[in-house]
């Protein structure tokens, strides 16, 4: 039978959340922030985390997030690290965004265990905010391309984008795979899905907490929706690779795009 309602003393114990099977639903309409792990934490494939609470609320992970199973943000923001290299690690599960109030941000990379493991990504309303404090990590040893903040690279992934956008907001330095070619500014990576859609939304470089000489590099094998240069700092966005937009591209004064 499941718990449908209880309470949690505020604020909460630090690391009180342990998730071993069912999903948690935080659904409070009063303004909260607290920390829901505070070390490295990993959601089980049995397991979910769903928020739908106040605008103005924010949910702590003060580390990397192993996600095996699904988290759904649909009101207030979910932060994932607090430093460089604290990622989320994406292992067959979702990260769905839906909800004009929904955000996350995440300190690290959005990335995966190994390419065997698969990505799943859906938003349609939102914004997901990644690289906020850097990564300099390689992608696992088993993997094929270099360490991009944003990556989707492992065959048979999903990418469902109808609204929202993805902002990266820092260039990421990595390698990977059995003969690893480092790469400096790596971006945006989104190849090899099983299932891709990007009907909507945007793909944004930079914000207004971007530091400046950001270069930030682009490689997808799909269309895009939207292509915005955001101008603080005048970041740089390059192309690794043939790039379609399906609707707009709007580079900032002051900033540049590399084809």
């Amino acid at each position: 039978t499941p718990l449908t309602n209880f309470s949690i003393d505020y604020p909460p114990t630090t690391n009180f959340l342990t998730l071993t099977n069912g999903i948690f639903n935080f659904r409070s309409t009063n303004i909260v922030n607290f920390t829901l792990f505070n070390t490295i934490a990993t959601i089980p494939y049995t397991s979910g985390i769903v928020i739908y609470g106040n605008s103005s609320s924010v949910y702590n992970c003060n580390n990397s997030i192993n996600l095996n199973g699904d988290i759904v943000v649909t009101t207030g923001t979910l932060k994932i690290g607090t430093a460089a290299n604290h990622n989320l690690i994406s292992n067959g599960a979702y990260i769905k965004l839906n909800g004009i109030n929904a955000k996350v941000e995440i300190a690290g990379r959005f990335t995966r265990p190994s390419y065997v493991a698969i990505s799943n990504f859906a938003m349609s309303a939102g914004t997901i905010i990644i690289n906020e404090q850097g990564s300099n990590d390689n992608a696992p040893a088993s993997g094929t391309c270099p360490a991009y903040p944003f990556m989707i690279d492992v065959p048979g992934s999903s990418f469902n984008v109808t609204g929202g956008t993805i902002i990266i907001r820092k260039s990421g330095i990595g390698s990977g795979g059995a003969t690893p070619t480092p790469i400096s500014n790596a971006g945006y990576q989104v190849i090899n899905c099983g299932k891709y859609i990007f009907s909507g939304g945007t793909l944004q470089i930079g914000d207004a907490s971007t530091p400046a000489g950001q270069t930030m590099s682009i490689l997808t094998d799909q269309p895009i929706a939207n292509l915005v240069v955001n101008p603080t700092n005048s970041p740089i966005a390059i192309l690794n690779g043939p790039l379609t937009v399906s609707n707009n591209v709007t580079i900032n004064t002051g900033t540049g795009l590399n084809c």
